[in-house]
């Protein structure tokens, strides 16, 4: 039997990473340094949140029935959550690089890629319940 592990983890990095974009907007709106230290330890957590989904995913998709007609949609909510874990991974880093600060000359370039990174994060989450809602995918196990 197994348990539905991959919607329990997806909210995490939703939320998180979300908030994390909420307030290191406002840490560099109001210049204070306080939320964008909160927004460190929220963004770390989303991220290893994101990768748990993903991993979680990966598992759901080998124990699920996937309807044919929902194979390209089940594809490009896959190929969408690979992208975004890579790209928050990979925003974690360059804030890892710059001592878990937003780089500084580099602020408007972060907050832009990671606005849209969230973008991403929402169309994987659009497309994780067209499968669930409309296809039924997750509802039917093997």
């Amino acid at each position: 039997m197994n348990a539905p592990f991959h919607p329990i983890f997806i909210h995490f990095p939703l939320a998180l990473l979300s908030t994390t974009a909420v307030l290191e907007l406002l840490a560099f709106i109001l210049k204070r340094e306080d939320l964008s230290r909160a927004g460190w330890w929220i963004q770390l957590t989303g991220t290893i949140g994101i990768l748990l989904a993903v991993l979680t995913g990966i598992v759901a998709e080998n124990a699920t029935m996937i309807p044919a007609q929902a194979a390209e949609i089940m594809d490009l909510h896959e190929e969408l959550a690979f992208l975004c874990a890579s790209a928050f991974a990979a925003l974690l880093l360059w804030r890892v690089a710059a001592r878990t600060k937003i780089p500084g000359p580099h602020q408007w370039r972060y907050l832009a890629a990671y606005c849209l990174a969230i973008f991403f994060l929402a169309a994987v989450g659009w497309y994780g319940g067209e499968l669930v809602f409309q296809y039924g995918v997750g509802v039917i196990v093997k």
